[in-house]
């Protein structure tokens, strides 16, 4: 609010501020994924609500979506693939000569701790635990790993961050545009994405590493563009995600909500997931000693399209199964 609040009183603009109560999710998930139509791992019913109340003013906004991804924001990524991958160059974009001469890049050993990266909610160490043997038996051969290397086998760059970043915005900025295109059309709202033009992304294509971050603070070049504009306070931030406090308000007002949807009969129903492993993420949840949230957050939306669309209703070896 501070930062908000802030740019509000430096620019004399007209500031609305909705505050969400903690059982906000408990109307709001369905239609969330209703509009989403499918499970999606981020805490999107913040961005149906936002968008709701947007739209009893305006009828387009303009969104700063796209901005970490292209611009180099996620500074603690780039820094575990640092440390994680030896020889990392501090700068430049080697990488796009090759593209530029045809040439095609070579296994990385970027590989490894992208996996890491992605492999939440369930690591993969974890997914003969997670889900019963006849969903594994109905995904076949399908291992997120595959898609990961895929991508880097596409990607036009050796750079590790740069294979980072392809990553992000092939797989994250894509969820992230779903949820912002079908939650603010799910309100009549139009959102408009300027830091995904297709000139800045062009120009963000060639600036060095070293412009983007120094290891510590991300999106320099951009902080320098703005900050003319906006307060230091604002131009000088470091960086913040934008969410509920999920992870507290699970173990508090919404746990009988989250524990009612998630029961051992509802999970064995759905005939995906098994019903000791849910138990026990959610005992070491509420009971504070670890943080399950993507994973809780992930287990209900599933469980609201499964109600929503008549999937998974039971056994997967059976006619019932929808693909």
């Amino acid at each position: 609010r501070e930062f908000s609040r802030a740019v509000a009183e430096e620019l004399k603009i007209e500031k609305i501020e909705l505050e969400l109560s903690q059982d906000t999710l408990v109307a709001a998930l369905v239609p969330t994924i209703s509009a989403l139509e499918e499970p999606m791992m981020g805490m999107a019913y913040v961005n149906s609500c936002i968008a709701e109340r947007v739209a009893r003013d305006s009828k387009v906004v303009l969104s700063g979506c796209g901005g970490d991804e292209i611009l180099g924001g996620y500074v603690g990524r780039y820094m575990y693939v640092r440390n994680q991958v030896t020889g990392v160059p501090r700068s430049g974009r080697a990488g796009l000569v090759d593209k530029l001469l045809g040439r095609r890049p070579t296994a990385t050993a970027v590989n490894a701790p992208l996996q890491a990266l992605y492999g939440f909610p369930v690591p993969e160490a974890e997914i003969e635990q997670a889900f019963t043997a006849a969903f594994l038996r109905s995904a076949g051969d399908y291992r997120m790993r595959n898609t990961v290397q895929n991508l880097l086998d596409e990607c036009p760059s050796q750079v590790p961050w740069d294979q980072l970043m392809y990553c992000d915005t092939a797989t994250y900025l894509h969820g992230l545009l779903v949820v912002e295109d079908k939650l603010s059309m799910a309100h009549s709202l139009e959102a408009r994405v300027p830091l995904l033009d297709n000139e800045l992304i062009d120009l963000a294509l060639t600036l060095p590493w070293d412009v983007l971050t120094d290891g510590t603070t991300g999106k320099i070049a951009f902080r320098e563009a703005i900050r003319d504009w906006v307060p230091a306070i604002v131009a000088d931030k470091p960086k913040m995600g934008f969410g509920p406090p999920d992870a507290s308000w699970y173990r508090g007002a919404l746990q009988p909500f989250i524990r009612g949807l998630l029961t051992p009969e509802r999970i064995v129903a759905r005939g995906v997931f098994e019903p000791a492993y849910v138990a026990r993420a959610l005992d070491s949840h509420m009971d504070g000693s670890a943080n399950k949230l993507p994973l809780i957050w992930s287990l209900i939306s599933f469980d609201a399209w499964c109600c929503i669309t008549g999937f998974y209703g039971g056994s997967l070896d059976t006619a019932g199964h929808h693909d």
